[in-house]
């Protein structure tokens, strides 16, 4: 019965506890605080408070929580309150306010991680009571205002997050107080210098998007332990030079692309297995630059600035099994360069500057020279690059907007330049018009003066002529004023001493008879008009001034019957010849004083045309010193030239001598 009894207890006492633990629980969930979400049932037990604009800790929650997340909140301070949560392994106050921890947080002896990451704590001295705490493993402090890691204590931190803060120099001191520590990011502060850190248990260190400069040989002999060194994007950083580099005996692992790297330097870590040098400025690689990392089994060279593999680079990689050359400006490979690497099996040679396929010697399972092309064949595959001509779709998007304002810029500069040419085309036409207008005013205007000018000259012409002195009423020779008042000769002073035979008959010809020989000539026609009256009354006047010239022509004709060789002298003879001169002077003049006497010379006319006297039948010449004798036959008259020229005021009898 005591065996049975003991039984009954034991299956009893272990169900009631289970009862009376889901009662706790259920009477937990039901006070959940407020703008929280608890899930107490689920393994592990959360209470989930971020983000939602807590100034205060909350109240009631329950003991048995064990996952508590009040990020992303206004928290700026947390009471010792928090103690009571016994059960907490993991606490996340990252994005608050808080500037310190509580001096007492001696209950939690289960918190594993804490995150106090992005907050405003300035001193590790505000933080220090994490040294309470037994069982932190990890604890995140980034995104803080903390100068440095001096005074943070824990002997049991392990991983310790302190990226993107104030930290500017890690010392010989800086680790003292985490004696059990193994993983530590300083990514992304401004340090600068390493002076030989101490650190027994470092393993894993990441210095990435810092501003280090130079790495001594020994700058990691503080950590003896190390394994994994990161140190990504230091675009300054260099660690190996002509004459030493960077030493390790037990480091495995090796990341420093983006940085300044002109060499591998990798001679100093024999332990080496993977190396990262992607992104660097390595333009060469000497020969056996890798004899002593017979450890390496991945090497990335990519995106470097090589020029040609020799057969000897890569000689000592017995264990190379990854090797990445892409990006690069290799332009020949030699064949033997992987003869000594056995344990080849990826192989990357995509982008890069080979015009044929490599002859290689290798036993690479993999081989990459046309990235992401997989079923293409070698000439579509590898044209680009063969043709020097990479094209991205960055740079087709770049290439499309350029294009569109090109296309923009010159749609708009032809709007431009057809409103300018329309522009200028319309002032042209304008100007035309104007131009156009002036030249019809001008040439109206020309064509008002033509019209007073043949008005006057018509008006001139109607206006009777003035009074002329005859020359038969100077005693003496005339003045000037007196010759100006004179009518116009028809013929030189030489013309009045000629011989005229017409029709065997030969007579002497005065400037009377050259005047009447003038009148036959044709007259040019008025310019206004006349009535048929004052046409036949001229024509009947012409007609009685012909017979009447006639008639006296016959009466002074000299007889062919009279000796030629006549003395001139005779008295008689120059006195009849006087007589008749005298006749024709005065018939010429009575003829010159009638209104149909011709018009004298104008300016306009004298312009126009040369005087010439030709007549129909007689010679005429104005040459003043010819002495040349001219005969007519027939019907024509013979005009002798006797005397030489006289002066032009005198006066001197002429004679005819008759040939013999």
């Amino acid at each position: 019965m005591e065996e049975r009894s003991m039984r009954h207890r034991g299956v009893f006492l272990p169900s009631l506890i289970t009862w009376l633990t889901i009662l706790s629980i259920a009477r937990c969930q039901s006070i959940c605080p407020t703008r929280c979400l608890c899930h107490l049932t689920e393994i592990p037990r959360t209470v989930e408070c971020s983000k939602q604009g807590l100034q205060t800790f909350p109240e009631n929650i329950s003991d048995v929580v064990e996952h508590l997340d009040l990020s992303s909140n206004l928290l700026s301070e947390i009471t010792d309150e928090i103690n009571r949560l016994t059960e907490l392994q993991y606490l996340n106050l990252a994005k608050n306010q808080l500037t310190s921890l509580p001096n007492n947080l001696e209950e939690l002896k289960n918190l594993r991680r804490l995150d106090l990451s992005d907050n405003v704590i300035i001193n590790t001295a505000d933080i220090a009571s994490i040294s309470q705490l037994p069982s932190l493993a990890v604890l995140y402090i980034s995104r803080n205002l903390l100068p440095d890691l001096k005074g943070l204590t824990s002997e049991v931190l392990q991983a310790l997050d302190a990226g993107y803060c104030h930290i500017k120099e890690l010392g010989n001191e800086s680790l003292n107080g985490l004696s059990a520590l193994t993983t530590l990011s300083l990514a992304g502060n401004p340090l600068k210098n390493i002076q030989t850190p101490v650190s027994k248990t470092l393993r894993w260190l990441d210095m990435s998007d810092c501003v280090l400069n130079y790495l001594y040989p020994d700058t990691l002999s503080g950590f003896p332990e190390l394994e994994e060194l990161r140190l990504v994007n230091n675009p300054t950083l260099v660690y190996s030079t002509r004459h030493s580099t960077l030493q390790h005996l037990n480091l495995k692992k090796l990341d420093v692309s983006k940085c300044n790297l002109d060499r591998p330097g990798l001679h100093g870590l024999p332990s080496l297995t993977q190396a990262r040098l992607s992104r660097n400025t390595i333009r060469i690689l000497p020969d056996r630059i890798f004899a002593r990392n017979k450890q390496l089994t991945h090497l990335y060279l990519n995106a470097n600035s090589l020029e040609r593999l020799n057969d000897s680079t890569l000689e000592g990689l017995v264990k190379l099994q990854v090797l990445d050359l892409s990006a690069n400006g290799l332009e020949e490979v030699h064949t033997l360069a992987f003869r000594d690497n056995i344990d080849l099996r990826l192989l990357n040679l995509s982008y890069n500057s080979l015009h044929r396929f490599p002859d290689l010697s290798s036993l690479a399972t993999t081989l990459d020279l046309p990235a992401n092309v997989s079923g293409y064949s070698w000439e579509a595959a590898c044209f680009d690059e063969w043709n020097i001509h990479v094209y991205y779709n960055k740079d087709r998007t770049w290439g499309v907007v350029m294009i569109s304002l090109l296309i923009l810029v010159v749609l708009c500069g032809s709007v431009v330049s057809i409103k300018h040419t329309l522009k200028i085309k319309r002032r042209i036409f304008e100007q035309r018009q104007q131009m156009e207008l002036a030249e019809e005013r001008e040439r109206f205007r020309l064509l008002q003066r033509r019209n007073r000018r043949l008005e006057q000259e018509i008006n001139e012409l109607e206006i009777p002529e003035e009074t002329r002195i005859n020359p038969l009423e100077l005693v003496g020779p005339p003045s000037y004023e007196e010759a100006v008042q004179m009518p116009r000769m028809a013929r030189s002073m030489d013309a009045l001493n000629e011989i005229s035979i017409e029709n065997g008959t030969l007579r002497a010809m005065s400037s009377v008879d050259n005047l009447r020989t003038k009148k036959r000539r044709t007259r040019r026609p008025r310019k206004r008009t006349q009535s048929e009256d004052d046409l036949l009354r001229r024509e009947e006047r012409r007609q009685e001034r012909i017979r009447r010239e006639r008639n006296n022509s016959s009466g002074n004709i000299c007889d062919t019957d009279q000796p030629h060789n006549a003395n001139p002298r005779n008295p008689k003879t120059s006195s009849a010849r006087r007589a008749g001169r005298h006749g024709a002077v005065d018939e010429a003049i009575e003829s010159s004083s009638s209104k149909d006497r011709p018009r004298p010379q104008t300016p306009t006319s004298m312009r126009k045309r040369k005087r010439r006297q030709v007549f129909r039948d007689e010679y005429v010449t104005d040459d003043e010193n010819s002495d040349v004798q001219v005969m007519s036959y027939s019907n024509r008259s013979i005009v002798i030239k006797e005397l030489k020229r006289e002066p032009r005021g005198g006066y001197r009898e002429s004679f005819v001598e008759r040939e013999s």
